[in-house]
């Protein structure tokens, strides 16, 4: 959390990080964040889809949801697991074992501070990415609930922790494999990162979250700002110290026109551009405007 939560205390002035949840949103809340916690144990399909650019197109929020036996079961595991971190977090704390309390609370921890956060919305991904810092300590609690369930003395138990243990691994092999043999999420930003190469620009402007996108990939070697500048306001300032710049989205919904402003300067089009069908991007000046000879 270390490195946002710097950013967003700096930002106050936009969003504050630290606002509570009304009552009314508690409840959403808590039901958005157990959801998506059934991501970590493979039991929606939404766990089994690239976190990349066309997800964020549309996110499927249908998926959220177990749609399949194999999915069930894993949510029962799923649900199993947490009866079992709250019981290894108080055993924990009772009984003085510092990294069985340390494990299990970093989950209880979290849960907690995404129930009570404003930020949180009610929204199953917002939900997600706050559960990052707890993902490890996932797997760590599902390993020890299938030791555990192995060393009880029902002998069912034994037995059911092999099935569920041998299906869980097999299923999350399974669909790592296939996420594997995804096509490449990022192969339009990959055209783009070339011919703006190939063009010598190194600034540019383009809808949310399309400009996010290319600044992260390139780790900004390439900057691009929201086209309103106010998502990240320096990236806004950067671009408007700029004289050449590129202009780029979505052919057929994201048309450029013939001049645009950014922090009081005009920049004008100084050309017609590439498109791969996908992206389009399109050259831009600042200062006069080019006429015909």
């Amino acid at each position: 959390y270390l490195p946002e939560l710097l950013y967003r205390l700096s930002q106050t002035q936009q969003q504050h990080v630290l606002g509570f949840a009304p009552a009314q949103q508690l409840w959403f809340n808590l039901r958005s964040a157990l959801d998506c916690s059934m991501t970590y144990f493979d039991a929606q399909p939404m766990s089994r889809m690239l976190d990349g650019f066309y997800f964020w197109l549309r996110i499927p929020l249908e998926k959220v949801h177990p749609q399949s036996p194999l999915d069930w079961s894993f949510y029962a595991l799923g649900a199993g697991v947490w009866i079992f971190t709250a019981g290894c977090f108080w055993k924990g704390f009772k009984e003085k074992n510092i990294p069985l309390f340390l494990i299990a609370g970093l989950i209880v921890l979290n849960l907690a501070a995404l129930v009570l956060s404003a930020k949180t919305n009610g929204d199953t991904v917002n939900a997600r990415r706050y559960f990052y810092p707890a993902s490890i300590c996932f797997s760590l609690m599902t390993a020890f609930f299938f030791s555990s369930l192995y060393r009880s003395r029902w002998r069912g138990a034994k037995i059911l922790a092999l099935g569920l243990g041998l299906a869980f691994c097999g299923g999350v092999a399974f669909h790592l494999g296939q996420l594997l043999c995804s096509p490449d999420e990022l192969r339009e930003f990959r055209w783009l990162v070339r011919e703006l190469d190939k063009n010598g620009m190194n600034r540019a402007l383009a809808p949310w979250p399309y400009n996010l996108m290319l600044t992260g990939i390139t780790t900004e070697r390439i900057i691009s700002a929201e086209t309103f500048c106010t998502f990240v306001p320096e990236y806004g300032t950067i671009i408007s110290q700029s004289d050449r710049i590129a202009y780029f989205g979505r052919v057929g919904k994201d048309e450029p026109g013939a001049e645009m402003n950014i922090g009081g300067r005009t920049f004008y089009r100084a050309g017609d551009g590439e498109s791969d069908g996908f992206f389009f991007w399109t050259p831009y000046q600042a200062g006069v405007p080019k006429t015909a000879d």
